[in-house]
């Protein structure tokens, strides 16, 4: 009889630690999972001189590109999942990026490109980016609000107040810079 409880404790013992293994293996609580069918994606399409930093004067830049948080239903608190696909060509070499930045703000408005503080009312969120000075003027471009982005996804939380994400390229000059066969944008899961 002693013998029959061993055989049939063991048994379940075994049974256990497998069915904890399976379960614990099965159900990882991955945050950075990409395929996630219960999030919702928006690409942004990102100019290769698209940007909301400070540009020499004697540079060609565009307006970044401009997320209205509101208009996809994301609100103050909500994780945003963010990551780069694609890149642009950055030089006369033809070497490219993949690289950009975000900052959040509670207004739309935007500077004139010679400004350091373009981006009005930004609000600070995320691990802040350190950009380069401009190329030519070798003028300040850092603002502290900005986050960087890439084409390993990050987490970032809308902060309080937030209503727009601005989105754009960081490069020290913008004029030698031109769109990639691949594209480039920038993937919002929410």
């Amino acid at each position: 009889m002693l013998l029959k409880f061993l055989k049939q404790t063991r048994f379940n013992y075994v049974f256990v630690l497998s069915f904890i293994l399976l379960t614990t293996l099965g159900c990882s609580d991955d945050d950075n999972r990409s395929d996630d069918p219960q999030l919702e994606t928006e690409n942004v399409t990102i100019g290769a001189q698209a940007t909301f930093l400070r540009v020499d004067n004697v540079d060609t830049s565009t307006n970044p590109a401009v997320v209205n948080l509101n208009a996809l239903n994301i609100s103050p608190g909500d994780v945003l999942r963010l990551k780069t696909i694609g890149n642009y060509i950055n030089s006369p070499t033809g070497s490219t990026r993949d690289s950009a930045a975000g900052v959040f703000s509670s207004s739309n408005l935007l500077l004139d490109s010679s400004e350091l503080n373009r981006v009005v009312d930004a609000i600070d969120a995320g691990e802040d980016r350190v950009t380069d000075n401009t190329f030519e003027q070798n003028q300040v471009t850092d603002i502290p609000e900005d986050f960087r982005i890439d084409e390993n996804q990050i987490q970032i939380t809308v902060p309080v107040g937030a209503q727009f994400l601005f989105l754009g390229v960081t490069d020290s000059k913008l004029s030698d810079n031109m769109q990639s066969s691949a594209g480039f944008a920038i993937e919002i899961r929410y």
